[in-house]
């Protein structure tokens, strides 16, 4: 339920922020609407003004979807939270993928219309001294001045400008914002790191919480000592290490507290401090018995088995290769 209760509010504030960043409504302002320099005529005309709410109505069923989703997807939280969290890294690629996708898709068609109708925006236009010369070059004698629209280095909602020197630009959709010049080898460094970096840890997030549902407690009793496996955490113990072993229908009875690794309802596992047993390992699964208890000078390991007969199996085992 803690679980469920955290990421409701996280959830509701990551669509509340998107929202409010990139799926506002859009005015004209400074000579633009949608990072696009128009004439005011224009932006206030019949054909940009049902492009325009369209793209406001796409973009609230667009995030009244996305909030009605993951709502439903927190039930996964109560089966199992791998599974949920896996399931919420993919949403939330979605809506980070899809909210720019609106965005940009609609940045380009009006750009496109800005185009076709021949529309000069009031500061929409720089004066060139030739094709390859940069705004703040000045122009040679004999020079041509050609007009270049600023707005072509945008026209894909992202900022491509081989011209600029510039790697971090401030961003159009959010002035507190910056983005890279992937006109630059620097901008497509810095771009393709950071995509990098953050497949790398999604990638890695789902695989670590897949391993807790997945990947079964297991212990391997050999001559010279055991080695306990699990989804999260190891443990290898030396016999000469082991103090005493014992078989007990349940946990002893304490206010356990984690320290480090996973408690919900399926598992227990990773260390625990009691009030009274003190600093403790567990490997558990929650209604399975009996409990195979390990006592070692750090305080106990509690380690059990989802399959009928299997912890009896490792006591006789343990007594067996390392006897008291």
């Amino acid at each position: 339920m803690m679980l469920f209760l955290i990421f409701l509010f996280v959830d509701l504030s990551v669509v509340g922020i998107f929202y409010a960043v990139y799926g506002r409504r859009r005015t004209y302002s400074e000579g633009m609407l949608m990072g696009v320099h128009l004439p005011e005529s224009a932006a206030s005309g019949e054909e940009v003004g049902r492009m325009m709410e369209q793209y406001h109505v796409r973009t609230k069923k667009f995030y009244l979807w996305n909030l009605a989703a993951v709502i439903l997807m927190g039930g996964l939280c109560f089966w199992r939270e791998s599974v949920f969290v896996i399931v919420w890294t993919v949403w939330l690629l979605e809506m980070c993928i899809g909210a720019f996708l609106l965005l940009y898709r609609t940045h380009r068609k009006l750009y496109d219309l800005k185009v076709e109708r021949d529309w000069i925006g009031s500061t929409g236009s720089r004066i060139m001294a030739a094709d390859t010369r940069t705004a703040a070059q000045p122009a040679e004698p004999g020079d041509r001045p050609c007009y270049i629209d600023d707005d072509v280095y945008w026209k894909n909602g992202w900022y491509s400008n081989p011209n600029d020197k510039r790697v971090f630009v401030q961003d159009w959709a959010c002035s507190a914002n910056y983005t890279v010049n992937l006109g630059r080898p620097a901008g497509k460094a810095w771009m393709a790191a950071g995509l990098a970096v953050t497949a790398a840890c999604l990638i890695w997030l789902c695989v670590e919480m897949a391993k807790l549902d997945f990947v079964p407690i297991r212990m391997e009793v050999q001559e010279d000592g055991i080695s306990i496996t699990s989804g999260y955490t190891d443990l290898a113990l030396s016999c000469d290490e082991i103090l005493d072993v014992e078989l007990i229908n349940a946990l002893p009875e304490d206010n356990y507290r984690r320290t480090n690794g996973v408690s919900d309802g399926r598992h227990r596992i990773g260390k625990f401090r009691g009030r009274e047993t003190g600093k403790c390992r567990m490997f558990l699964y929650t209604g399975y018995e009996p409990i195979l208890e390990i006592d070692i000078a750090d305080g106990p390991v509690y380690i059990n088995s989802e399959t009928d007969g299997e912890a009896e199996e490792w006591y006789d085992e343990l007594l067996s290769f390392c006897p008291e």
